[in-house]
């Protein structure tokens, strides 16, 4: 199945790029991606028909705090990552700000509040890492 989807996937961006170069991004972008997205779909519904499919409902799964999770996924990512992620987001947020004051866009304003929000969640991962360690 992993093969079948590869090979899709290396189709699409060939026609894609291939598109764009030659005829332009409006070609790419209104004409070759949806026919590629149901392509895409048709593929993995062919692929996936005949799988059998579980009982929906939480009878099946464990139960997991938030907490947990979140601590999980921040030991699976490491504290150098985590230090270095939580550096970009500063960066990228200052950077955001410093632009929005002074070209006065919404845009750069949202964008320094989506990189102050990814900067917390780095940070809050990094200090549950810190707090759960002996």
């Amino acid at each position: 199945m992993s093969r079948a989807i590869r090979r899709f996937h290396v189709v699409m961006l060939s026609a894609t790029i291939g598109t764009e170069v030659t005829y332009g991004w409006r070609y790419a972008v209104f004409l070759v991606a949806p026919m590629l997205f149901i392509g895409f779909c048709l593929l993995s519904w062919r692929l996936t028909r005949g799988l059998q499919t579980l009982p929906r409902g939480g009878s099946n799964l464990l139960p997991v705090a938030r907490r947990e999770a979140l601590l999980v996924r921040a030991r699976a990512t490491g504290r150098p990552v985590l230090w270095t992620l939580v550096c970009g987001s500063a960066l990228m947020t200052s950077l955001s700000v410093l632009g929005a004051s002074h070209a006065g866009d919404l845009r750069l304003w949202l964008g320094s509040a989506f990189f102050a929000a990814c900067g917390g969640v780095f940070a809050i991962q990094l200090w549950l890492t810190r707090s759960s360690d002996p």
